[in-house]
Protein backbone atom coordinates (compact mmCIF):
# COMPACT_ATOMS: atom_id res chain seq x y z
CA UNK A 1 0.00 0.00 0.00
CA UNK A 2 1.31 3.45 -0.91
CA UNK A 3 2.42 5.61 1.96
CA UNK A 4 0.00 8.35 2.95
CA UNK A 5 1.31 11.71 1.74
CA UNK A 6 0.49 14.84 3.66
CA UNK A 7 -0.74 17.24 0.98
CA UNK A 8 -1.72 20.05 3.35
CA UNK A 9 -0.39 23.46 2.41
CA UNK A 10 0.39 26.50 4.51
CA UNK A 11 1.11 29.84 2.87
CA UNK A 12 3.77 30.49 5.49
CA UNK A 13 5.78 27.62 4.03
CA UNK A 14 6.49 29.76 0.99
CA UNK A 15 9.71 31.72 0.76
CA UNK A 16 9.74 35.51 0.97
CA UNK A 17 10.66 35.60 -2.71
CA UNK A 18 7.57 33.56 -3.66
CA UNK A 19 5.29 35.63 -1.45
CA UNK A 20 6.57 38.89 -2.93
CA UNK A 21 5.89 37.50 -6.41
CA UNK A 22 2.28 36.74 -5.39
CA UNK A 23 1.87 40.12 -3.72
CA UNK A 24 2.67 41.85 -7.03
CA UNK A 25 -0.85 40.93 -8.17
CA UNK A 26 -2.60 42.15 -5.03
CA UNK A 27 -4.39 45.52 -4.84
CA UNK A 28 -3.07 48.33 -2.67
CA UNK A 29 -6.05 47.95 -0.33
CA UNK A 30 -5.38 44.23 0.03
CA UNK A 31 -1.70 44.91 0.71
CA UNK A 32 -2.82 47.15 3.55
CA UNK A 33 -5.03 44.36 4.92
CA UNK A 34 -2.15 41.87 4.61
CA UNK A 35 0.04 44.20 6.66
CA UNK A 36 -2.41 43.81 9.56
CA UNK A 37 -2.30 40.01 9.64
CA UNK A 38 1.15 39.22 11.02
CA UNK A 39 4.65 40.65 11.50
CA UNK A 40 6.07 38.73 8.54
CA UNK A 41 3.51 40.07 6.09
CA UNK A 42 3.76 43.53 7.63
CA UNK A 43 7.45 43.59 6.77
CA UNK A 44 7.09 42.04 3.31
CA UNK A 45 4.42 44.42 2.01
CA UNK A 46 6.68 47.39 2.72
CA UNK A 47 8.86 46.31 -0.19
CA UNK A 48 9.11 49.40 -2.40
CA UNK A 49 8.59 47.58 -5.69
CA UNK A 50 5.07 46.60 -4.55
CA UNK A 51 4.15 50.29 -4.41
CA UNK A 52 5.03 51.47 -7.90
CA UNK A 53 1.34 51.61 -8.84
CA UNK A 54 -0.84 52.58 -5.90
CA UNK A 55 -4.60 52.54 -6.42
CA UNK A 56 -6.08 52.85 -2.94
CA UNK A 57 -9.57 53.97 -4.00
CA UNK A 58 -11.19 50.64 -3.18
CA UNK A 59 -13.34 50.57 -0.05
CA UNK A 60 -12.89 50.87 2.83
CA UNK A 61 -11.33 54.32 2.53
CA UNK A 62 -10.60 54.69 6.21
CA UNK A 63 -8.10 57.25 7.41
CA UNK A 64 -5.78 54.50 8.64
CA UNK A 65 -5.71 52.79 5.26
CA UNK A 66 -5.24 56.01 3.33
CA UNK A 67 -2.41 57.15 5.62
CA UNK A 68 -0.74 53.75 5.31
CA UNK A 69 -0.80 53.98 1.50
CA UNK A 70 0.45 57.56 1.57
CA UNK A 71 3.39 56.42 3.66
CA UNK A 72 4.23 53.80 1.03
CA UNK A 73 4.87 56.40 -1.70
CA UNK A 74 8.53 56.24 -2.64
CA UNK A 75 10.95 57.24 -5.38
CA UNK A 76 9.78 54.28 -7.51
CA UNK A 77 6.09 55.18 -7.37
CA UNK A 78 4.62 56.00 -10.78
CA UNK A 79 0.91 56.21 -9.95
CA UNK A 80 -0.87 57.23 -6.76
CA UNK A 81 -4.67 57.18 -6.62
CA UNK A 82 -6.53 57.77 -3.38
CA UNK A 83 -10.09 58.56 -2.33
CA UNK A 84 -11.64 59.74 0.92
CA UNK A 85 -14.84 58.49 2.52
CA UNK A 86 -16.03 62.07 3.05
CA UNK A 87 -15.58 65.05 0.79
CA UNK A 88 -14.99 67.47 3.68
CA UNK A 89 -12.04 65.50 5.06
CA UNK A 90 -8.46 66.46 4.24
CA UNK A 91 -6.36 63.29 3.97
CA UNK A 92 -3.28 64.41 2.06
CA UNK A 93 -0.47 65.93 4.14
CA UNK A 94 -0.03 69.55 3.08
CA UNK A 95 3.75 69.28 2.63
CA UNK A 96 3.82 65.82 1.04
CA UNK A 97 5.23 67.04 -2.25
CA UNK A 98 7.48 69.76 -0.86
CA UNK A 99 9.47 67.67 1.62
CA UNK A 100 10.36 64.86 -0.80
CA UNK A 101 10.81 64.50 -4.54
CA UNK A 102 8.93 61.85 -6.50
CA UNK A 103 10.66 61.91 -9.90
CA UNK A 104 8.73 58.99 -11.39
CA UNK A 105 5.21 59.99 -10.30
CA UNK A 106 3.18 60.63 -13.47
CA UNK A 107 -0.43 59.81 -12.49
CA UNK A 108 -2.10 61.34 -9.42
CA UNK A 109 -5.73 61.04 -8.33
CA UNK A 110 -6.96 62.86 -5.21
CA UNK A 111 -10.68 62.17 -5.29
CA UNK A 112 -13.66 62.99 -3.06
CA UNK A 113 -11.63 64.89 -0.49
CA UNK A 114 -10.80 68.35 0.83
CA UNK A 115 -7.71 70.02 -0.63
CA UNK A 116 -6.43 73.21 0.99
CA UNK A 117 -5.28 75.25 -1.97
CA UNK A 118 -4.03 78.03 0.27
CA UNK A 119 -1.60 75.66 1.99
CA UNK A 120 -0.43 73.44 -0.87
CA UNK A 121 -0.42 74.82 -4.41
CA UNK A 122 -0.52 72.75 -7.58
CA UNK A 123 2.79 74.33 -8.64
CA UNK A 124 4.38 72.43 -5.73
CA UNK A 125 3.20 69.04 -7.02
CA UNK A 126 5.57 66.74 -8.94
CA UNK A 127 6.63 68.38 -12.19
CA UNK A 128 6.44 65.11 -14.12
CA UNK A 129 2.67 64.65 -13.68
CA UNK A 130 0.98 63.61 -16.91
CA UNK A 131 -2.48 62.93 -15.49
CA UNK A 132 -4.25 64.58 -12.55
CA UNK A 133 -7.73 63.76 -11.25
CA UNK A 134 -9.53 65.79 -8.58
CA UNK A 135 -12.87 64.10 -9.24
CA UNK A 136 -15.52 65.03 -6.65
CA UNK A 137 -12.96 66.84 -4.50
CA UNK A 138 -13.41 70.29 -3.02
CA UNK A 139 -10.45 72.62 -3.45
CA UNK A 140 -10.49 75.39 -0.87
CA UNK A 141 -9.00 78.62 -2.31
CA UNK A 142 -8.99 77.08 -5.79
CA UNK A 143 -7.72 80.26 -7.47
CA UNK A 144 -4.62 80.15 -5.28
CA UNK A 145 -4.26 76.41 -5.86
CA UNK A 146 -4.14 76.74 -9.67
CA UNK A 147 -2.27 80.06 -9.79
CA UNK A 148 0.60 79.96 -12.34
CA UNK A 149 0.58 76.16 -12.23
CA UNK A 150 0.86 76.04 -16.02
CA UNK A 151 4.44 77.29 -15.67
CA UNK A 152 5.29 74.21 -13.62
CA UNK A 153 3.00 71.50 -15.00
CA UNK A 154 4.39 71.49 -18.52
CA UNK A 155 3.94 67.71 -18.92
CA UNK A 156 0.26 67.58 -17.92
CA UNK A 157 -1.86 65.93 -20.62
CA UNK A 158 -5.01 64.86 -18.74
CA UNK A 159 -6.94 66.95 -16.19
CA UNK A 160 -10.09 65.45 -14.64
CA UNK A 161 -12.35 67.72 -12.60
CA UNK A 162 -15.59 65.75 -12.82
CA UNK A 163 -18.36 66.73 -10.38
CA UNK A 164 -16.36 69.63 -8.95
CA UNK A 165 -19.03 72.23 -8.22
CA UNK A 166 -16.46 74.96 -7.54
CA UNK A 167 -15.15 75.02 -11.14
CA UNK A 168 -16.30 78.23 -12.85
CA UNK A 169 -15.99 79.44 -16.43
CA UNK A 170 -13.22 81.96 -15.77
CA UNK A 171 -10.98 79.08 -14.69
CA UNK A 172 -10.85 77.85 -18.28
CA UNK A 173 -8.39 80.66 -19.08
CA UNK A 174 -5.54 79.47 -16.82
CA UNK A 175 -6.36 75.85 -17.67
CA UNK A 176 -5.98 76.63 -21.35
CA UNK A 177 -2.34 77.53 -20.76
CA UNK A 178 -1.15 74.02 -19.93
CA UNK A 179 1.09 73.52 -22.97
CA UNK A 180 0.50 69.78 -23.48
CA UNK A 181 -3.08 69.40 -22.22
CA UNK A 182 -4.98 66.97 -24.44
CA UNK A 183 -7.93 65.88 -22.27
CA UNK A 184 -10.01 68.14 -20.01
CA UNK A 185 -12.96 66.49 -18.28
CA UNK A 186 -15.50 68.81 -16.63
CA UNK A 187 -18.39 66.38 -16.38
CA UNK A 188 -21.18 67.69 -14.12
CA UNK A 189 -19.37 70.91 -13.21
CA UNK A 190 -22.61 72.79 -12.62
CA UNK A 191 -21.17 76.31 -12.35
CA UNK A 192 -19.83 76.29 -15.89
CA UNK A 193 -21.88 78.57 -18.11
CA UNK A 194 -21.65 79.79 -21.69
CA UNK A 195 -22.97 83.16 -20.50
CA UNK A 196 -19.37 84.12 -19.71
CA UNK A 197 -18.52 84.39 -23.38
CA UNK A 198 -15.41 86.53 -22.78
CA UNK A 199 -13.65 83.79 -20.85
CA UNK A 200 -14.67 81.19 -23.42
CA UNK A 201 -13.30 83.33 -26.23
CA UNK A 202 -9.99 83.96 -24.49
CA UNK A 203 -9.48 80.31 -23.65
CA UNK A 204 -10.42 79.15 -27.13
CA UNK A 205 -8.41 81.72 -29.06
CA UNK A 206 -5.17 81.80 -27.09
CA UNK A 207 -4.98 78.42 -25.36
CA UNK A 208 -5.84 74.72 -25.56
CA UNK A 209 -3.39 74.30 -28.43
CA UNK A 210 -3.28 70.50 -28.11
CA UNK A 211 -6.74 69.82 -26.66
CA UNK A 212 -8.40 66.77 -28.25
CA UNK A 213 -11.14 65.92 -25.73
CA UNK A 214 -13.36 68.33 -23.78
CA UNK A 215 -16.09 66.73 -21.68
CA UNK A 216 -18.72 69.32 -20.69
CA UNK A 217 -21.69 66.99 -20.35
CA UNK A 218 -24.27 68.06 -17.77
CA UNK A 219 -22.83 71.54 -17.33
CA UNK A 220 -24.28 74.96 -18.13
CA UNK A 221 -22.31 75.08 -21.37
CA UNK A 222 -23.92 74.18 -24.66
CA UNK A 223 -21.99 72.09 -27.15
CA UNK A 224 -22.62 74.56 -29.95
CA UNK A 225 -20.57 77.13 -28.00
CA UNK A 226 -17.92 74.73 -26.78
CA UNK A 227 -14.26 75.40 -27.46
Amino acid sequence: MDAIVDRSFNIFDLSDYSLLHIFKYVSSTDLYHLSLTCKRFEGLVKEKKLWQYIDAREDPNTKDKVNYCINRINERTKEFLVCSQKRDVQILPEKLFTTRAYPNLTVLALENQLIRGDLAKLAEYPKGLVELSLRKSFVHSHSTFFKLSYLHMDNLKVLILDECGWVETYMLVPMSKYPKLEVLSLYKCKKLSDNDIAYLSLAGCFGFKRLRVLDIRFTGMEFKNAL
